[in-house]
């Protein structure tokens, strides 16, 4: 009964609002992907700071890397869907 409600819904959404709303979605996945790789990027310097004895080196970005992944992983909780799962 749910999904003909969201059916009927879909139906209703003008095409030129789902193209927006697929667009930001895809702007939102894109940067939260940037991110991700830079906090790779990011940990990788902080496992060759790590075996070089620079601990207080290593100790910054790997904090560094995880409050940015945390703050990531909020923003992707409280995204909205992918829109054309809904259509």
């Amino acid at each position: 009964m749910g999904s003909a409600m969201s059916d009927r819904d879909s139906e209703m959404v003008p095409a030129w609002v789902l193209a927006h709303t697929v667009d930001d979605y895809e702007k939102q996945r894109t940067a939260a992907l940037r991110r991700v790789d830079a906090q790779v990027d990011l940990l990788l310097d902080a496992l060759h700071a790590l075996r070089h004895d620079r601990l207080a080196v290593a100790d910054e970005f790997v904090d560094r890397a995880i409050t940015t992944l945390r703050t990531t992983v909020v923003d992707l909780r409280h995204a909205p869907p992918d829109p054309r799962d809904a259509a």
